[in-house]
């Protein structure tokens, strides 16, 4: 069971889940951490990922398109 703190963080996330995710989410021009995502991919080329908070789901996109195994999950089901 979430703490106080941790349950009201996961049931903003769930409240505001479609306003975050056109914002953050796939659909967005690109992830923040590209330069990095570029970088982890030099370094391992392939494999399987476990993203855990996955938030609206840039990185996975990319992660894919890369050709990664993806699996992530988020306590923000609304975000899943």
């Amino acid at each position: 069971m979430a703490h106080t703190k941790e349950q009201q963080t996961i049931n903003f996330y769930n409240q505001h889940a479609k306003e975050w995710a056109e914002k953050y989410g796939s659909a967005s021009k690109n992830s923040f951490w590209m330069q990095e995502l570029t970088e982890f991919n030099s370094l391992l080329p392939q494999g399987k990922i476990l993203e855990i908070g996955v938030g609206g789901g840039c990185e996975a996109a990319e992660l894919i398109n890369m050709g990664y195994e993806y699996t992530g999950i988020d306590p923000a089901t609304a975000l899943l």
